[in-house]
């Protein structure tokens, strides 16, 4: 009897101490506090932050952290008490990246909290907004109780426009977080504040980290129809560039400065094929990086073809350069077609790093991979500079055109001449699905900055377009080349062929295949 009493004894106590590990059922996880460093007394109860009593039924094991959108990581079991989850005397909670937010910030190559070794002034208080819809400035560093956490391994600093952060987030006394207007609230397990640098580097300001989040697409079909229409593409913009490099004679500069369209193009098509997979989500640095690429290789694409119109026409005034006249003349067209495109792109990187107004940046690297499509910084750095380009190629051509009916008129039998027009027409119909696909791009992207009605069908319509773009290129440069080749193989299997330059090519092709296999 007297054992039987000391077994229930002993099993109480160790209840006492043990509580359940998976956490309390009457608490949210982000109302709780880590007390591992608290003060405990003998009753069970802990001193936080040397300020605040936790009484002990207030008090639970934890064998893991909640952190964004809700998923648990496992960690060492750990007191955690349940602090926020009633306003008691005026109590008030919110969510901080570090325990000591002005003297610690998050290192990008740890991803933990670090001591600032900032002397930079800041300013604790903000306009937090109170239940009642009105706004009380407050010192967030000492009317807050500190709940210390980050939300994710890629949490990223929401941009504070001008250091007050008011047109983009605000902060509620509930310790919720609404982003831009209340289109996003976010509770305290999915935000964590630290305080930033400015621009400026001259003073710190108070900043959101938040976490990327996968855009909610209300017709999920959209993201899926982009992917494949951008996959297509990059297929056949391949083919393509295999059949050019394998089949045609890419000596002269004007075929130099082609492949170099197909390439930008084709690097550009795979970066927006990554970009637009759905339901990914890439880190911010991922993000900004696959965005940038892009925007790059795409820009370049229709420089390389201005430089292309520009040499078609420079061929078609007769003027003619020495190897090395040439080479000089390829490095110069390479500077151009890669030069501009490179110095667009370190501008929006700068402009997108700045405190200047949303509507003047891209959002690559931001929140979004790919341009804004709210703003109209699509139309200015990227649609805008392509159909500037488009109109000067458009240009070219026509003289080209003029020029060389002009020649054919005294020159009617010019094997040269003829050759030349034809590849002016085939310029000349790429030019017009160029200008079609970017006709369709502009107004998928005027409906959606403006909202309008059919917005969906303007962005089906585009992404179509840009399905087939790729397979009207391949017929039109790469289809030719092949059933050539093929023609002239056939010819070589029945053992006769034409004595010309093309079959000689082609039989070396023959050749060095047979000698693979």
């Amino acid at each position: 009897m007297e054992i039987s009493k000391h077994l229930l004894l002993w099993l109480f106590c160790l209840g006492a101490e043990l509580p359940a590990s998976s956490g309390s059922g009457n608490c949210q996880f982000e109302d709780t506090v880590n007390l591992t460093n608290a003060q405990r007394y003998s009753n069970g109860s802990y001193l936080y932050d040397n300020a605040i009593l936790i009484p002990a039924h207030d008090v639970d094991i934890y064998d893991y952290e909640e952190v964004f959108d809700g998923n648990r990581i496992s960690v060492d079991p750990h007191p955690r008490g349940c602090l926020c989850h009633r306003n008691e005397h005026g109590r008030l909670c919110a969510k901080f990246c570090c325990n000591n937010p002005a003297r610690e910030f998050i290192s990008h190559a740890t991803n933990q909290c670090e001591p600032t070794g900032r002397t930079a002034p800041y300013s604790p208080y903000f306009d937090v907004a109170q239940a009642n819809g009105s706004a009380l400035r407050r010192d967030v560093t000492k009317d807050f109780v500190v709940i210390a956490g980050i939300p994710c391994d890629n949490a990223y600093p929401l941009d504070v426009v001008g250091g007050g952060g008011t047109d983009k987030w605000q902060l509620f006394e509930n310790g919720s977080l609404s982003l831009y207007q209340g289109e996003i609230v976010l509770s305290k397990r999915d935000y964590c504040l630290m305080f930033a640098p400015k621009a400026n580097g001259k003073e710190m300001i108070l900043t959101p980290m938040i976490c990327p989040v996968p855009v909610v697409n209300e017709e999920p079909v959209l993201g899926v129809f982009s992917s494949i229409a951008d996959f297509i593409t990059t297929i056949f913009i391949s083919l393509t560039l295999a059949v050019y490099l394998l089949l045609t004679d890419i000596k002269d500069l004007q075929g130099k400065c082609f492949m170099g369209f197909l390439i930008s193009l084709a690097l550009g098509c795979i970066f927006l094929t990554i970009i637009s997979l759905p339901d990914v989500v890439f880190p911010q640095f991922s993000c900004g990086f696959l965005g940038f690429s892009a925007y790059f290789c795409s820009l370049a694409s229709f420089f390389w073809l201005n430089v292309a119109c520009f040499h078609m026409l420079k061929t078609a005034m007769g003027s003619t350069e020495s190897n090395e006249g040439n080479k000089r003349l390829f490095r110069f067209y390479s500077a151009y077609a890669c030069g501009v495109p490179f110095a667009f792109t370190i501008i929006l990187i700068i402009i997108q790093a700045t405190s200047i107004s949303d509507r003047y940046k891209s959002g690559i690297g931001g929140d979004y991979c790919w341009f804004d499509p709210t703003n109209w910084s699509a139309m200015i750095y990227f649609f805008g500079v392509n159909a500037f380009l488009l109109c000067m190629d458009f240009c070219l051509y026509f003289v080209v055109f003029l020029n060389l009916r002009t020649t054919l008129k005294t020159q009617p039998d010019s094997k040269e001449i003829i050759l030349q027009k034809k590849d002016a027409h085939r310029y000349g119909v790429l030019l017009l699905i160029v200008a079609i696909a970017c006709f369709f791009d502009i107004s998928a992207n005027v409906s959606a900055v403006r909202q309008l009605e059919g917005e969906s069908v303007w962005y089906y319509i585009s992404s179509f377009i840009n399905a087939v773009y790729g397979i009207f290129i391949f017929v039109l440069f790469a289809w030719g080349p092949v059933k050539k080749w093929r023609h002239q193989r056939e010819c070589l299997r029945k053992g006769y062929a034409r004595d010309d330059d093309d079959t000689k090519n082609f039989e070396n092709i023959e050749i060095s295949t047979r000698n693979l296999t």
